[in-house]
């Protein structure tokens, strides 16, 4: 046996908090301008503003929009590297760049335009501009080399305070770093000669706290660049030097100070002492960032310092040492602008702790496939690895000391399988593989074979099925024979066989999930692959059938792939099973209850299920952890945005500790947590409509309330669109959204992810487009935002074009005839449309390929499930001569029959024989041919990828987003480009983006007529539901992939016809 500790506490302790401080990057990969973020800010409506070297970019979670600067237009922004940012009381933002130069933008508008500051003092040179402060009609701005300046807005001039004669007023600093105003008329301004105070009523300014630095710390207050300054919420000061001169916290009512100092032997001490930027986060700790170093966090509580440095190799940990600039948003996260990265830390993000050897573990261990996990009575967290060389751990929970522990096989050191673990009565640890029984000494240390001292060997004890430590002491030992009890007799191990003891007991083997009832004097076991569920009475070990699946007429489904079970505080039995869910079985009345895939499990294959203190069930499952409330049947799940380590878990890998706490381990690591400490997110989500479109007219308005202006929508402008975001940062991928428009939808549209909406020919009238969200965790703005619409009629349909109707014709007659007419000619249609509607169908059909190709190791399923009234979808695939590439394009036409069966017809034409040329190319020719035969209203939805060998060109207009599943990691991306539609404008262009395309990865077209099915309650499936379905099922063949989304759109509509065609195409990478 091999003993190996790991990791000291102090290094345990040390990856404890690195693992709690987990950063997402984002680069120019994910849409940003430029790498280099110098400035970060968040504005009242929830929106983050970044300065950068290629100008101004604003994030709302889901995309970045740039906005820069254009010699040719005075409308744009200020020329530069922005610096500076602020927003004034009406929404604007105020900039502030490298160059020197001051301009403001109107989101609302997107216009923007600059400031001459300048103007009147034309000997002043520009500089950097480091700060900016709004104040009343006057706008203070800092800059790093040409002193303070104060602009009036009214009246367009400027005073500015320097330490010569070129400046109207004096301040003995050529360099202001930060503006704070600290009452009504004055501002504390950090420089780099001290702090200096300006009374914004004289203009004059005068050093600040020079007796307090000189009396506590025998400094001189205007030596120190004291460029940084930071007032808390409690009102403390947090002053950072940029002359290595440190960290100083400053109490204004007890005119204390003190200063830290970076200490080369004491770790906890400041990083460095040269400190750039100063926040203080949600929980009262101080974020410093130190120049060229990375950053220290200070907790008050015991004044000391967690140092955070840069880390290239992980993506979670910081980028770069350059910190630029440090904000806390309204829910709490901490954003920085990095030299290599925009980073983000949200502390309420990671819902589970996490054991793995991974840079984003709490407790690092040497492995990360984990089973048998068992916490013993001392406290000690037991688990067993799934590779033979690496053992398995040890983990004191309470020091959090690690010892790897290796032994050896008493079968001539055959190979190890996975490691199961169990502590008997006395205090012994046992460990069982595939080929091995050991067992500890008294110390759980000294593993060796158990057969070495047993009294029988393994050929008669038979491989162990299970172990269990039941409250009278008893360890029971089942066999693939028998059922034993293992008692020690000095340093012998006695196996005494159940079954000699009581004859009940004979013949029972192959127990699994054994476990003691904690309300009746029983134990409950089922049998290794069978079909059981028995009861063994304490009294006289008699043994009763529960359950036998041949005889019961309710069935527990899939019992014969379980293999645990857990008895709930009300005395129920709930059995996971691998494939076919979960059943609660009760053992008194014999009844059974099952909870599927039809029933809202998210997964079916289940490993374990404990209950909390609510009555909640928790389960571990090839699709993340899992949590059920039994009283209301709803099922919640949590993936790897929650901090699960991998969607998929392992049999046998669960424990819970005294206190509660619930271990389940997977493929990744062991996920740790109490369900009691698990919080939601409980911020609502700001709702805006970003922007709303009539016809060939777009506004960008950015609207976040309910307020009354009125759009007027003519005639001849009624295709109207609508952009809208519900902005949260904590998981926007799991963000919802739904809309209604208010005289004419009955109740809301809840559409999942999808972020806009479009209506076609609404009958003139006054409406009001409404748009609610939630968060990642269900928490719903319903206020949300509104935009009142009045849509006016046609002069034909006016009141007195109708008066004059009447008037110049016998309406009476007229009606008459018509209605004639029309019952003529109604019984004719209604025999004709069939035949019709299977033409259509036909023609639809005709023009979908003959056969799938075979090429670039592609496996590819690909359907059209027709609706009622058939509809416009249409799929095919060009594959290149030379082989190298192939073609996918995905399309679904507007408008329904031959109508629709035309523009299908067109676009196909359109594709024949098209050049070796990318996607988004191809789209723009298709969408000029498509323009200029005119087909009125009719437009062409349309999706097309471009694969190559590792890799797929992408392409989009106006149609669902494709899902790209990732067989690495589990996880799936959703690429959805927005956009409109072919045959909007003859010169559109379109978005292409290229990504890798590895072994195993699949990609995912639909048509929105699945996640847009509506069941009998009129709910409309969604789009996160496909999306959690192409997850679930990544893993399988593309056929099955295909199938798995038939099947979810066959059980959401029930005994309902789809209302619009269902297109799927699964292309996998073999």
């Amino acid at each position: 046996m091999k003993n190996k500790r790991l990791l000291t506490t102090t290094l345990l302790l040390s990856w404890l908090f690195a693992g709690q401080i987990e950063f997402e990057r984002y680069t120019i990969d994910d849409g940003l301008s430029q790498n280099t973020v110098q400035k970060v800010m968040q504005d009242s409506r929830g929106y983050i503003w970044l300065g950068t070297q290629g100008g101004l970019d604003r994030f709302n979670g889901y995309e970045f929009v740039h906005y820069q600067s254009e010699s040719s237009d005075s409308t744009t922004i200020p020329f530069g590297y922005i610096w500076s940012i602020e927003e004034d009381k009406n929404g604007i933002m105020w900039l502030g760049t490298q160059q020197g130069n001051v301009g403001w933008f109107n989101p609302y508008s997107e216009e923007a335009g600059e400031i001459n500051i300048y103007k009147n003092n034309p000997n002043i040179k520009k500089k950097r501009i480091r700060d900016i402060l709004l104040f009343g009609d006057d706008i203070f701005i800092a800059t790093q080399g040409s002193g303070l300046c104060r602009y009036n807005l009214k009246n367009k001039t400027a005073i500015w305070y320097g330490p010569d004669s070129t400046f109207d007023k004096k301040i003995e600093s050529w360099e202001i770093i930060s503006l704070n105003q600290i009452d009504e008329d004055k501002i504390i301004l950090g420089t780099a000669d001290g702090l200096k105070i300006l009374n914004t009523k004289t203009n004059e300014i005068s050093p600040h706290l020079t007796t307090v630095f000189k009396d506590q710390l025998d400094l001189e207050v205007d030596s120190l660049n004291l460029a940084q300054l930071t007032i808390g919420p409690s009102g403390l000061w947090y002053l950072g030097s940029w002359n290595k001169d440190g960290f100083f916290i400053y109490n204004p009512d007890t005119k204390k100070i003190k200063r830290y100092l970076h200490d080369p032997e004491e770790a906890s001490s400041i990083a460095g002492n040269n400190i750039e930027n100063i926040t203080v986060a949600a929980d009262g700790k101080i974020w410093l960032s130190i120049w060229q170093v990375g950053l220290s966090i200070f907790n008050p509580k015991t004044e000391k310092f967690l140092n955070i440095y840069p880390d290239l190799e992980n993506k979670n940990a910081l980028s770069d040492h350059r910190i630029n600039s440090i904000i806390k948003d309204k829910s709490g996260a901490m954003w920085l602008g990095c030299g290599r990265s925009l980073a983000k830390y949200d502390p309420e993000k990671k819902k589970f702790r996490l054991i793995a050897n991974s840079l984003r573990a709490d407790i690092k261990t040497n492995q990360n496939d984990f089973w048998g996990i068992t916490i013993d009575s001392q406290n000690n967290l037991w688990l067993g690895g799934g590779i033979p060389k690496d053992g398995f751990d040890q983990i004191d929970l309470n020091t959090h000391e690690i010892t790897n522990i290796v032994p050896e096989s008493s079968e001539g050191k055959k190979g190890l399988s996975r490691w199961y673990l169990q502590e008997d009565g006395k205090g012994r640890t046992w460990g069982r593989s595939s080929f091995d029984l050991v067992v500890s000494d008294l110390k759980k240390a000294n593993f060796r074979s158990a057969y070495d001292f047993s009294n029988i060997s393994f050929k008669d004890a038979g491989f162990i099925r299970d172990m269990y430590l039941d409250r009278d002491g008893r360890f029971w030992a089942c066999s693939q024979k028998k059922t034993w009890w293992v008692e020690f007799d000095g340093d012998s191990a006695i196996w005494k066989d159940a079954g000699e003891k009581f004859k009940n007991m004979k013949d029972i083997a192959n127990l699994v999930g054994f476990v003691e009832s904690k309300i009746h004097p029983c134990y409950y076991s089922l049998n290794w692959r069978g079909n059981k569920v028995i009861k063994i009475n304490k009294a006289d070990f008699s043994v009763e059938t529960l359950y036998d699946d041949e005889t019961a007429i309710d069935k527990i489904r899939g019992l014969k792939a379980a293999g645990f079970i857990y008895e709930a505080n009300d005395g129920a039995l709930w059995i996971p099973t691998y494939g076919e869910g979960l059943t609660r079985f009760d053992p008194v009345i014999r009844e059974t209850i099952h909870y599927g895939i039809k029933n809202g499990l998210p997964n079916s294959y289940l490993y374990s299920v404990y209950e909390d203190g609510l009555g909640n069930m928790w389960m571990s499952s090839n699709f993340g952890i899992i949590k059920l409330n039994p009283k209301t049947g709803e099922f919640r799940q949590f993936g790897m945005a929650d901090g699960v380590q991998n969607l998929e878990f392992n049999g046998g890998s669960h424990g819970r500790d005294k206190d509660g706490v619930l271990y389940f381990g997977g493929i990744s690591g062991v996920n740790y947590f109490h369900p009691d400490s698990l919080k939601d997110n409980p911020n609502e989500p700001t709702v805006i409509i970003e922007s709303f479109s009539k016809s060939d007219s777009i506004f960008i308005i950015h609207k976040s309330d309910n307020s009354e202006e009125i759009y007027n929508v003519y005639y001849d402008e009624k295709d109207l669109s609508f952009n809208f975001a519900a902005i949260d940062y904590r998981d926007p991928s799991r963000n919802k959204h739904a809309y209604m428009m208010d005289g004419y939808d009955a109740d809301w549209n809840y559409s999942g992810t999808r972020r806009y909406a479009s209506y076609t020919n609404l009958p003139h009238g006054d409406y009001i487009f409404r748009v609610k969200g939630s968060n990642n965790d269900g928490m719903w703005n319903d206020e949300g935002a509104s935009l009142k619409i009045k849509i006016f009629p046609a002069p034909w349909e006016t009141t007195w074009a109708y008066m004059l109707y009447f008037a110049t014709t016998g309406m009476g007659l007229f009606g008459y005839v018509k209605r004639q007419r029309r019952l003529q000619t109604r019984a004719m249609e209604e025999q004709h449309r069939e035949a019709e509607l299977e033409e259509a169908r036909q023609f639809q059909l005709d023009m979908l390929p003959k056969e799938i190709p075979d090429v670039l190791d592609l496996e590819i399923a690909a359907t059209i499930q027709t609706a009622s009234e058939v509809g416009g979808d249409y799929y095919d695939f060009f594959p290149q001569k030379n082989g190298e590439s192939l073609y996918v394009a995905v399309g679904d036409a507007t408008g329904h029959g031959m109508t629709a069966g035309m523009m299908v017809s067109i676009t196909k034409a359109g594709l024949y024989g098209i050049p070796s040329i990318p996607p988004n190319d191809i789209a723009k020719r298709l969408n000029r041919v498509i323009k200029n035969i005119d087909l009125g209203w009719n437009r062409m939805a349309f999706n097309m990828a471009r694969f190559w060998e590792g890799r797929v060109e992408f392409t989009s207009a106006a149609m669902p987003p494709a899902y790209h599943y990732h067989r690495e990691t589990g996880e799936v991306d959703e690429i959805l480009i927005e956009g409109l539609p072919l045959g909007s404008f003859k010169d559109e262009t379109f978005t292409l983006v290229d990504f890798e395309f590895k072994q195993g990865d699949s990609l995912v077209f639909i048509s929105d007529g699945l996640p847009e099915a509506a069941n009998t309650s009129e709910e409309m499936l969604g789009y996160e539901a496909v999306r959690d379905c192409v997850q679930a099922n990544g893993h399988q063949n593309a056929e099955e992939q295909k199938q798995a989304l038939l099947d979810l759109g066959t059980v959401w509509l029930g005994d309902l016809r789809n209302q619009d065609d269902i297109t799927i195409v699964v292309v996998k990478k073999k």
